[in-house]
Order: C-alpha cells, then structure tokens, then sequence
C-alpha cells in the first residue's frame, strides 16, 4: 500500500470583495524524494481544509515569555491564561473579516478551531477547491509506511508530510523471567550493578536522585503525545510494573484524550514500541504528575519556515501558559536521519525552535558519555564559549548564529520496555525526553506543593541559575556526514548540552 497525498501548488490572495488576481503562496521547488506524482483525485474527493491565519504581536508574545521565564525578572513565573495570550496574538479583525467574507461569497462557512481564531476549517470537495483556488490538486504516493495522507493545510505551508517510518532501534530480548542476580540488582537504592547493561525506572532513580514517592500536591500534570500510529498499551504498562515499579500499584494507569479522530486501539497487535516507551517511563519515573513532551523529531529541510514558524510560536503560547515543551534532539547525530555521507550538517526540527527544551541522550554512570533559528538570548554566552574552545574544524558546515541544541540530556540506552506481552531494549534520545520530562513534572509538583508557580518554560532558568545543578557530561561526540561531529567538553556543548539532572541540585536552584 502507499501513502498517498493532495497537494496544493497556489493559492488565492485572501480578500474581501470582487474577485481578486490570484498569486503563488508558496512553491516547492521538485517533489521531495520518495514521493512520485500518481494523478489527479477524483473531484468528488470530501476534503477538511485548514487555513491559518496570521497572529497579531508574535515578538509581544515572545519578550513577554522570555520576560516571565527568566528567573531575575520581576514578573518570574507569573504565567498568562488562554485568554490574554489569545489577547496578545489573535489575527486583526480585518484579517478575519477577509478571509470569512472571501469563503462565504464561494458558498463556503468556516469554523474556527482555536481560542484565538487564528485556525479556521472548512469542508470542501477537491474540485470545489480546485476552483476555490484556481488550481489543480495532484496525488502523489509515498510507499515507505503503507498509510494515506491527504494534505489539507493550506496556509500557512504547503509542506509536503515528513515520511516518517517507524520507532527507534529496538532490540528484542523476548519473554523471560529476569534472572535472581538481575532481581537483587535492580532493588538496591544504590546504583545496581544491571544498570551497566540496561535501563529501568530505579537506575534513573539511582543516578539522577529521582525520588521514588508518588507526586502529592494533584495538582501537576504530564502530557505524552502519540502520533505515526503509536499506541500505548494498558496490559504492556501494568506487565511494565509489575516487573520494575513493584513499588507502587500495577493498576497505575494513564487518561486518554483524543484529537481530529484519533485513537488508542489496545491488544498485542497494536503496541507502540514508541508510546509504550514513553508511557512506562513517564508514569514509571513520575506517577500522577504541566510538561508536554513529543518524542519524535524531524529534520528542519521536511519543514517549510512558515510551518516552523507557526509550531514555534505555538511553542512560546504553551510556554507563557507555564507549560514546559520537551522534544527529542534527535539520534543521528549532525547527520540528522539522513545518510552519513551528508554534506552539510543536518539541524533537526523542532530543536531549532528557541522556545522549547531539546533533550540528548548519555549512557552509563560515573561518568556519563554522549550517545551518538537565530540564537536566543539565553544561550548565548554558553554557545559563544563552547564556539571558541571547541577548535572546530567543520564550520562551515553549520550555522554558527543559530539556535544551538540539545540543552539538556539524559540517560537513553538500553531501556527495558515491554511491548506487545515481550520485553525488549529501546535506545534513543525518545527514551531522553520521557526521563527529563518526568524529573521536571516531579519538581513542579514539589513547587506546587510549596505554594510556587511552576517552571513553565525552562530555558531561560537552565541556562542561568538551573546549569549549576546538571551533571556537565564531558565525553562524547555526535558523528555523522563522515566527520567525528562535536565533541562534548566542560559547560554547555551541541552533545549533551548544560548536562543531566540532579534532582536534589534542581530542588536547591528552584529554592526548595
């Protein structure tokens, strides 16, 4: 089976009134590789458009959220509702009027489908928006996964889907019973010796200090989204617990909220190495415990600047709303997921974006090593630094004013998952981001507890008064493009970043 698309080449200028001239909104220069034209749909085909329209005051946003994130700043951590950022960055009236009226007078209604009325939707067929927009919808297939797409947004990007084509390397190990050695290790509060070789929830317990009490304060929440059907499965978790969180119920589970018709269909069939991953060691390292974290990434050349534009403002709203947003830097390296034989270095996406927190990946203990836009403010000092110390010999492959990543890292080798009734290992920066992110919900929820505002955005606090209280990891590199990549070195760097968690340090340097 293949995947297959609708693609829109121009689009219409968005005015009230007489009909307008049409102009090109956007072009993509060939058809990115591993998609191939495969004709045009049947003009009976029902679409679901999206049109976004263009916020008002994004810089306001963006000060404001660096302004309440930086702990020396007056207003630190007095977060803003939906509303007044809704307030700060909803479309001009005339914006709004425009594109309505043009939609009505082609007989079509949109429905707005954010607080801010800056996404509006609208049902269609593909010949109804062939004239709509005085173009031609084209199908191209794409047959690495087997699924169908059908592109429907179509402002502000024409961006053709990120071919995505499964979960991280996964090495089975099967069904066994854990032998006595590997039961005594792993139920020592010490480092146990297993964590040479694997990772379960008491090694990142051991080594970051982790607490293992449940959180208490109700009122702090950890989001994990699921996407490329990844689904996280029930009986996986409670076998997951079972096994390596003894400690606390094996009924422990997650809620489930859906989006535009998703799903969570459960049995063996249907297990996600991905969300399961995501889900034991989320809800395994922090129980009950606001931090959303997707632990997929993509390369920055899969994504137009307007639709990376758009995510990462929507990235700052989560932020001033006191979220923290955690992403996965990515496993390939300066190679990114292309091949290794890449000329220039390849920035993943949504690292690039300086309102959210990338995390790497380390492996081992004493020490840990690395496993394989324009700059903001924050992390200047500390990429300036690491620019003049490092001797790089491979400048010009990458951009040395732009957004630097990953900032933070954690442990992601050899995490026991069970999947599908089997247990077998994961490694990745995937098995990063669920780590940081549950560390970060625990000290929000100590935070809670004490009457103070939670963390929200991170950055600005990691790299001022949070860098003292990381494990700075100094052995290591990211290779790819046939170059040794960077090294890891003392302070920040592109490998590891400011370094790994220590629970009791961050519980100090947030003044607990």
């Amino acid at each position: 089976m293949a995947r297959t698309l609708f693609f829109v080449s121009l689009l219409a200028s968005l005015a009230a009134g007489a009909p307008q001239p049409f102009i090109v909104h956007e072009t993509i220069e060939s058809v990115p590789q591993g998609f191939v034209h495969a004709g045009t749909p049947s003009s009976t085909t029902e679409l679901s458009l999206r049109i976004g329209l263009v916020q008002n005051n994004i810089v306001g946003l963006q000060e404001k959220l660096i302004e309440i994130s930086t702990p020396s700043s007056a207003t630190y951590g007095q977060w803003m509702s939906t509303s007044e950022i809704a307030g700060i960055t909803k479309p001009s009236p005339q914006a709004d009027a425009a594109v309505k009226d043009w939609l009505a007078a082609n007989g079509l209604t949109a429905a707005s489908t954010s607080v801010a009325g800056d996404w509006l939707t609208i049902k269609t067929t593909v010949g109804q928006a062939n004239s709509l927009f005085n173009t031609e919808f084209q199908q191209f297939n794409h047959s690495d996964t087997g699924k169908t797409f059908i592109l429907e947004v179509v402002h502000p990007t024409v961006t053709f889907p990120n071919p995505i084509s499964g979960p991280p390397s996964v090495q089975a190990i099967g069904k066994r019973e854990l032998t006595s050695l590997e039961r005594r290790d792993i139920s020592k509060r010490a480092i146990p010796a297993a964590c040479a070789h694997i990772t379960v929830p008491v090694c990142i317990q051991a080594i970051y200090g982790v607490p293992a009490t449940n959180a208490a304060s109700g009122d702090v929440k950890l989001g994990v989204s699921g996407f490329i059907g990844q689904f996280a499965q029930t009986a996986d978790l409670e076998s997951f617990l079972t096994e390596f969180r003894s400690d606390i119920p094996s009924s422990t589970t997650f809620d489930l909220q859906t989006l535009d018709g998703g799903s969570n269909p459960q049995g063996a069939q249907n297990a996600g190495f991905e969300a399961n991953l995501d889900i034991q060691y989320t809800v395994g390292v922090a129980t009950g415990v606001p931090v959303t974290f997707i632990s997929y990434s993509t390369d920055e050349s899969f994504v137009s600047r307007a639709m990376a534009n758009s995510l990462c403002n929507a990235f700052a709203s989560l932020g001033a709303a006191g979220m923290s947003v955690l992403f996965a830097s990515g496993d390939g390296g300066v190679a990114g997921s292309r091949p290794r034989s890449c000329n220039n270095f390849v920035f993943t996406f949504p690292s690039g974006c300086p309102f959210m927190t990338s995390v790497g990946a380390t492996q081992g203990f004493s020490p840990e090593v690395a496993a394989g836009f324009s700059s903001p403010s924050y992390q200047s000092d500390a990429v300036n630094t690491y620019l003049d110390t490092a001797g790089l010999l491979e400048i010009g492959r990458f951009n040395t004013s732009g957004r630097a990543f990953p900032d933070v890292s954690a442990q992601g080798v050899n995490f026991v998952i069970v999947n599908g009734g089997d247990v077998g290992t994961v490694s990745g920066t995937s098995a990063s981001s669920p780590v940081f992110a549950s560390i970060i919900a625990l000290i929000n929820d100590r935070l809670v507890a004490a009457g103070k505002p939670v963390l929200g955005f991170l950055n600005p606090f990691l790299y001022s008064k949070g860098a003292a209280a990381l494990n700075d990891i100094i052995i290591g590199s990211n290779p790819g493009c046939n170059t040794p990549g960077f090294p890891a070195l003392i302070g920040w760097d592109p490998v590891t970043g400011l370094g790994t968690p220590n629970f009791a340090e961050l519980l100090t340097a947030v003044g607990l």
